[in-house]
C-alpha cells in the first residue's frame, strides 16, 4: 500500500500571493496540472494565474506568455485564452472574484 503523497510546505511566495488576492476580494485555488495538459481556447470571468512551479505556455488574446514560478498572468473578463502545460507539469494559483463562479461566464 502506497503512503500519503508528499507535499512540500507552503512557501512565502504562495502566501504573499494568496494574501494579495484575498485583499482584492478574490478566492485563490491551488491547481496542479500534469505534464502536457492542454486547455483549449475558452473564456470566463476575470482571473489571475500565479506560477508556483513548473511551466505553462499561455496565450491570452494575441499575447504569448510563459508562466513559471513568480509570474502572474491576468485574464480579463471574457478574454479568450488557452494553455499548454510543460513537460515538468505546473502548479499555480487560480484566483477569481470570490462572489462569482468563474466558469459561469456567458458572453
Amino acid at each position: 500500500m502506497a503512503g500519503p503523497e508528499f507535499r512540500p510546505p507552503i512557501d512565502g511566495l504562495r502566501v504573499e500571493a494568496e494574501t494579495r488576492y484575498t485583499e482584492m476580494g478574490f478566492d485563490a485555488i491551488f491547481v496542479s496540472d500534469e505534464p502536457g495538459k492542454v486547455y483549449a481556447p475558452h473564456a470566463h470571468h476575470e482571473v489571475f494565474l500565479f506560477g508556483l512551479s513548473g511551466t505553462s505556455r499561455i496565450r491570452v488574446g494575441n499575447e504569448q506568455i510563459e508562466m513559471t514560478r513568480g509570474i502572474e498572468v491576468h485574464i480579463g473578463d471574457g478574454e479568450e485564452h488557452e494553455a499548454t502545460v510543460g513537460e515538468d507539469g505546473a502548479e499555480y494559483l487560480f484566483a477569481h472574484p470570490g462572489d462569482i463562479d468563474p466558469f459561469s461566464y456567458e458572453p
